[in-house]
C-alpha cells in the first residue's frame, strides 16, 4: 500500500531525478561557488511532522534526504554539512550534482 507521504516523495523524487523545471534537482541554479546544493521538505499531514534539509551537497535525492529526518530524527531540518553528512550515514551516494547546463551558466 502507498501512503500520501509515499507519493509526495515518489512525485518530488520524479521531478528532481528528471530535471522538470530547470530549477528542481541535480544540475539546477548553482551557488556562488558553481555549486548545486539541494534543499527539500516533506510534511507527514497526519501528525504535522516536518522533515527538511538545505544546502545538501552532492546527495542527489533530497526530498529523500528529508524524509529521513522526518521519519528517524526529533528535528525538523537539517542544514550545510550536517544534512550532507546525515544523507550520507543513511546510504546515499555522493556524486556531483552538476550538469553542462549548471557549468555554462557560471561562466
Amino acid at each position: 500500500t502507498t501512503s500520501a507521504l509515499d507519493a509526495v516523495e515518489i512525485g518530488c523524487s520524479t521531478c528532481e531525478r528528471n530535471q522538470c523545471d530547470g530549477t528542481v534537482g541535480y544540475g539546477g541554479s548553482p551557488d556562488e561557488s558553481c555549486e548545486t546544493t539541494l534543499d527539500a521538505m516533506i510534511m507527514d499531514g497526519a501528525s504535522m511532522r516536518i522533515g527538511a534539509v538545505a544546502g545538501v551537497r552532492r546527495v542527489r535525492d533530497a526530498v529523500a534526504v528529508a524524509r529521513r529526518v522526518l521519519e528517524y530524527t526529533q528535528h525538523t531540518m537539517l542544514a550545510g554539512d550536517l544534512a550532507t553528512a546525515f544523507a550520507v550515514e543513511n546510504g546515499f551516494a555522493e556524486e556531483n550534482l552538476g550538469t553542462e547546463d549548471s557549468v555554462r551558466k557560471c561562466e
